[in-house]
């Protein structure tokens, strides 16, 4: 359903992360997560089943559509195109 949520982290949350993995020791990795603020979403279906980048593909090839872009974290795919 339509709805708010708060999205981010507090730096007390951050401390916390820190403290419990003292080996990862990068704050600016956390830039991104600042500040915390409330978004807003409307309603969108999830389905039952994931579904991989590499089924994606092949459902594209197969019916001919066009893939979308590549996200900017880069979208790993699991079967080969």
């Amino acid at each position: 359903p339509a709805g708010e949520f708060l999205m981010g982290s507090t730096e007390r949350d951050i401390a916390a992360v820190l403290r419990e993995y003292k080996d990862y020791n990068h704050r600016e990795g956390f830039l991104c997560e600042q500040p915390q603020h409330h978004v807003y979403l409307d309603g969108y279906w999830i389905y039952k089943y994931e579904v991989t980048v590499g089924q994606y593909r092949m459902f594209c090839k197969a019916t001919r559509r066009k893939m979308p872009e590549a996200p900017g974290w880069g979208g790993r795919t699991s079967i080969p195109s």
